[in-house]
């Protein structure tokens, strides 16, 4: 005897992408039956039967949300070239008698091109797939967002004050050990690197609590060591995947 047949509904019955939140909770969606457009253009505009689309946007996230018939089960993801899911992701299904609504936020969108896959299972086990292609548009600036810097004996006064366009830097300070922490696009490589006034190369070193800290997206902390009395320099390389290269240099004067 050979297996029941799949049944249900598992079109999705409206999907939007939003940049911001929308003007009305997924829940006042439910309760009028129908969701708002996004402000995400979607190409071409949805229909049940069409199950690719393309939109654009200039964020690291978006919101989707979906409706689909009662009692199915709504799922979306981001999907790699390799086939691997990836994007962290927090999601809200509310499911009535208008159909299931769900919300989802996914982040980790990469410049260029991301897939989205949003699944539908119907309850009576029928399937259905849409793809979405979200082209994520603007460069990636090989700069800092911002420089800290903590000696021995606290805050490092750096002159001029920081500014992104500024490339180099004079500090006065006090110790053989330099903190310092910087901001940047969480898609550029930081290098930070120095010698000291007898031409030795500063040893970096890392503990746990900077491992937690650079973990935390565009803030990387990184501690020298090794300066001593007179002129040390720190350079920080900023770079980018298209090869674009900022050098930060700041000038460490030591004192006796």
């Amino acid at each position: 005897m050979g297996a029941a047949a799949q049944t249900g509904d598992a079109t999705l019955h409206a999907l939007e992408l939003w940049n911001s939140t929308p003007s009305r909770s997924l829940a006042e969606s439910a309760a009028t039956g129908h969701l708002v457009n996004g402000d995400i253009r979607l190409v071409p505009g949805f229909a049940a039967d069409v199950d690719r689309y393309a939109a654009k946007t200039a964020g690291s996230s978006v919101l989707l949300r979906a409706k689909a018939a009662p009692l199915s089960k709504a799922t979306a993801t981001m999907v790699g070239t390799d086939g691997a899911r990836y994007g962290r992701s927090s999601s809200f299904n509310l499911n009535t008698d208008d159909g299931h609504f769900y919300g989802v936020t996914l982040s980790g969108l990469r410049r260029g091109n991301n897939a989205i896959e949003v699944m539908v299972n119907a309850d009576g086990g029928n399937r259905k797939r849409y793809r979405l292609n979200v082209e994520r548009f603007g460069s990636v600036a090989a700069t800092l967002r911002s420089l800290e810097v903590q000696g021995g004996d606290g805050e490092v006064s750096i002159v001029p004050n920081f500014d992104p366009a500024t490339l180099d830097y004079i500090g006065m300070m006090s110790g053989s050990e330099v903190r310092l922490e910087t901001g940047s696009d969480p898609e550029v490589e930081v290098e930070v690197a120095g010698q000291n006034a007898s031409r030795k190369e500063l040893s970096e070193r890392s503990n746990l609590l900077d491992v937690i800290l650079g973990g935390m997206g565009n803030a990387k902390p990184t501690t020298l060591d090794g300066l001593v009395p007179g002129r040390n320099v720190v350079t920080i390389t900023v770079s980018t995947g298209d090869f674009r290269v900022t050098v930060y240099t700041l000038h460490l004067l030591v004192e006796e």
